[in-house]
């Protein structure tokens, strides 16, 4: 009996609180009112009945303060909660979201990241904006900034980077490799937008997005897959990887991805069903690599400046040397694009540097006399490896300006 009594007395005090709260909430903008009190006493006062956010919405909403001064008065009060403070007075008043996050990142710089990222959330057209004026208020976390904003909102990874490093330029390569960490479907888009506004650093702009970007898979019984969890095993949640170009990687004998004794085994392309063509490849002992991101990478920057093309192909295969062959090539590609006054001031600059360009070598890389060793008898994909291994040996031995690019990386 005295147990039930408890109860309902426990329900009678709790309703009797919520019936309550709304009084407390007017209180803000009473006290405002009355002109007794300061705004920060105001703040102080309210935070003994409501959270944070709820103090910093009735400042704003019921009390019709500016909401970047209630967010300012509220995050010094409750420093801890300073993302939730920057989201709540953003919701309110989403035209502000940018001051706002940039006032409360002030007071809390050290919760920078997180209050732009928290605020882009909820206000995910603004999302380059907030990013931006948060890293000029901290620019010593603009790359963190730029990466926790794009994983929040990824549609506008590239509009984030690009908007972030035109802040804090000389953040622009670890802006770039942040964002691409997040969203590596985006990185081409997001490398390019940022070489765009930071030309001078496109080298260490695509290798920064390259080495954030590419991805190590699984890959058995000619299957192609994201191993999430690492296993080995294929399961249902885990997506197989479609129409990709891949590199197969002997593991050597210490079976592990990423040391000395690692060697390219094939390079090759899944078919609609994630699978290779490979025949008769061990199911152990093996890895693979995607890089189809990493190609586009450093065709996208070269494109933006190309008369830095060779060593943006040194940068992104010094970063990803499993694949240097392919991006030499899809850099040439890029340049054989380039109007003829174009591709003549990237070739004067190279051969400043002791680089010549035979024509071939730019224009029609196919022509590579080596290549006549691949043909006629060879079937696919010994065919395929052949034509890979002549084409580095070609550019080596034959064109001295793409030589440069494997200079950068030591092979």
């Amino acid at each position: 009996m005295n147990t039930q009594f408890i109860k309902i007395f426990l329900v009678l005090v709790i309703s009797l609180l919520a019936s309550l709260l709304p009084y407390a909430q007017a209180d803000i903008a009473s006290d405002l009112e009355e002109g007794k009190l300061s705004l920060q006493q105001v703040v102080k006062k309210a935070l003994l009945e409501l959270s944070a956010a709820e103090t910093v919405t009735q400042c704003v909403i019921a009390a019709g303060v500016n909401p970047v001064l209630c967010a300012k008065v509220v995050a010094q009060a409750v420093p801890e909660a300073a993302p939730e403070i920057a989201r709540a007075a953003a919701k309110a008043v989403p035209a502000a979201a940018p001051d706002i996050a940039g006032t409360v990142a002030q007071v809390v710089p050290k919760a920078a990241a997180s209050i732009a990222g928290t605020v882009a959330q909820a206000v995910p057209k603004a999302a380059a904006s907030i990013a931006s004026t948060v890293a000029q208020v901290v620019p010593k976390a603009a790359a963190s900034i730029a990466g926790t904003v794009a994983k929040a909102v990824p549609k506008a990874a590239p509009e984030i980077a690009r908007a972030v490093a035109k802040a804090v330029p000389k953040a622009a390569p670890k802006i770039a490799g942040a964002v691409a960490k997040e969203v590596p479907a985006q990185a081409p888009a997001v490398a390019r937008a940022v070489a765009q506004v930071v030309p001078d650093k496109a080298p260490n702009i695509a290798g920064a997005a390259a080495q954030a970007s590419y991805q190590e898979v699984a890959v058995k019984n000619k299957l192609v897959w994201h191993d999430t969890n690492g296993n080995g095993i294929k399961e249902a949640k885990e997506s197989v990887l479609s129409n990709v170009h891949i590199i197969i990687i002997d593991l050597g004998e210490d079976g592990r991805y990423g040391t000395e004794d690692d060697l390219i085994a094939y390079t090759t392309k899944t078919n609609t069903l994630g699978k290779h063509p490979i025949l008769n490849l061990p199911t152990t002992g093996y890895t693979a690599v995607v890089i189809n991101e990493v190609l586009q990478i450093a065709a996208n920057v070269a494109k933006v400046v190309p008369n830095a093309a060779p060593e943006i192909a040194a940068a992104v295969a010094k970063a990803v040397p499993e694949a240097a062959a392919e991006i030499a090539a899809a850099v040439q590609k890029i340049v054989s694009t380039i109007p003829a006054e174009t591709t003549s001031t990237a070739s004067a600059a190279a051969q400043g540097g002791g680089h010549t360009c035979d024509n071939w070598c730019i224009y029609e890389p196919s022509k590579c006399p080596l290549l006549t060793d691949c043909y006629p008898e060879l079937a696919s994909p010994d065919k395929e490896e052949c034509i890979r291994v002549k084409m580095v040996e070609c550019l080596k031995q034959f064109c001295q300006c793409v030589n440069y690019i494997f200079d950068g990386i030591g092979l």
